[in-house]
């Protein structure tokens, strides 16, 4: 009886569900797969660079008598390093041709390009973009043209277009661009122009015949020169060259002329030997023909033509690993030079010029220091100006000692104070501390 009952429930279950209806559930199911399966196509095929090209799509024909493949539909095509996407894709195989339309995306691991057309030789990876831009990453630079023809991995011709690596949002004009009719790239070096302009905001302002721009860190070449206009000192303008000495050490160099001035040039030495001595220096010298137009000066004086200058710097030497001297200089060729010459006010209304020598030696118990600093007087001061020549000390941070539960510290030095003029002064300072933790001791009383 028991097995009855059972056979009865499973004929109740199915009767419910005809047959055919299951069936042609299944065969949807079936249909359903076959056709998710089939969305996406892709062919691989030869190449005579022995790099497989690969082709994804939506759907792909292929003409065998032509040897000719047409991808349509979110088309992507790889081969080695490079892949490309687009709408359209048409390959023909025998002479190694492509050409993409629609939304076309190729990039590398060096530049992307974007455009409504490509059309691409695939064994030599040259090809010719139409209104398209380009984006190179190492260099962060962008370009635009109304052609663009890649000529190799890392060459490219471009027609009547933009260049610039400074950033901007999409749709937003960048600060500053070039506008060209024919440049040369090589992403990895510098690119070349010819009938350009340099605008800013998009607004023409210097025309330039032709010019060669680094694209690599550390290139030699000519920098963007600098036009201007003074009320003081008239007409400016300024052309640097910046020079690569070798990966850690390099010198730009920025002649420059004033038409109610003079004419001079500004040096700027820069250096990095090893991680234990680097530095930098920077030099201007001015030929004086005119006196400035600023207040305070005499436009009668006869003085007007002289050489007239400005050194400063710094360097960091490691000598040892516990020894380590740094050293600054601020000289200039007369008081009046910063308060006349500069542009900062700060500089203009600084008393003093400074230059300082310190060295520092860590002990095995705190560290000792030489100083040496010498005031060059500017907007005040003479020849008894005091000078540090020098100032030594010892310096103990906190110290157990003893065992004790104090700290010990010292902190002292002797300066002697020096001018050319005028009585000298020495100083000694001897200034020891002890320090402890406060001890909170709580006594409390037996309970009542």
């Amino acid at each position: 009886m028991g097995p009855d009952r059972y056979s009865a429930s499973i004929r109740r279950r199915t009767a419910g569900c005809p047959f055919p209806v299951v069936l042609l559930t299944l065969l949807l199911s079936v249909l359903l797969l076959v056709e998710a399966a089939s969305a996406q196509s892709t062919v691989t095929t030869a190449s005579p660079s022995n790099q497989p090209l690969t082709v994804t799509a939506e759907r792909i024909d292929h003409l065998q008598e032509q040897e000719v493949y047409e991808a349509d539909g979110s088309v992507v095509v790889t081969q080695g390093s490079f892949r490309l996407t687009a709408d359209h894709v048409t390959i023909n195989s025998l002479p190694g041709t492509l050409v993409a339309t629609g939304h076309v995306h190729f990039f590398d691991p060096s530049s992307d390009l974007k455009s409504e057309r490509l059309e691409l030789n695939v064994n030599t990876e040259a090809g010719v973009i139409t209104h398209g831009s380009m984006y190179i990453r190492p260099s962060n630079s962008f370009f635009t043209g109304r052609s663009i023809r890649r000529l190799s991995e890392d060459h490219y011709r471009i027609k009547e277009g933009t260049f610039t690596n400074c950033d901007a949002k999409d749709g937003e004009v960048p600060a500053w661009r070039f506008k060209f009719d024919d440049l040369d790239v090589n992403t990895g070096e510098s690119i070349g122009m010819k009938r350009a302009w340099l605008c800013m905001r998009d607004t023409p302002i210097i025309p330039v015949p032709t010019l060669t721009y680094p694209l690599s860190n550390r290139h030699s070449g000519f920098l963007i020169p600098t036009p201007g206009y003074d009320n003081r000192f008239g007409l400016h303008y300024q052309q640097g060259y910046f020079w690569a000495i070798n990966p850690s050490q390099d010198l730009t160099i920025a002649p420059s002329y004033y038409s109610d001035l003079g004419y001079g040039s500004d040096f700027t030495y820069r250096y990095y030997l090893d991680r234990r001595s680097s530095g930098q220096w920077f030099a201007s010298f001015l030929q004086q023909t005119k006196l400035p137009n600023v207040s305070g000066v005499d436009q009668t004086a006869s003085d007007e033509r002289r050489l007239r200058g400005l050194i400063s710097g710094q360097h960091v030497q490691q000598v040892t690993d516990t020894l380590l001297v740094r050293g600054q200089a601020s000289f200039v060729s007369d008081r009046q030079y910063l308060q006349q010459l500069s542009n900062s006010g700060a500089q203009r209304a600084s008393p003093s010029g400074e230059s300082t020598l310190l060295a520092t030696q860590r002990l095995p118990y705190g560290s000792a220091y030489f100083l040496g600093q010498y005031l060059q007087p500017l907007n005040s001061g003479g020849p008894d100006t005091f000078q540090r020549l020098p100032e030594v000390g010892y310096v103990l941070p906190n110290t157990s000692a003893f065992g004790l539960p104090l700290l010990m510290n010292l902190d002292s030095n002797f300066v002697n104070f020096y001018r050319e003029q005028g009585f000298a002064v020495n100083r000694m300072d001897f200034m020891p501390g002890v320090t402890t933790d406060v001890i909170d001791v709580c006594l409390a009383s037996p309970p009542m």
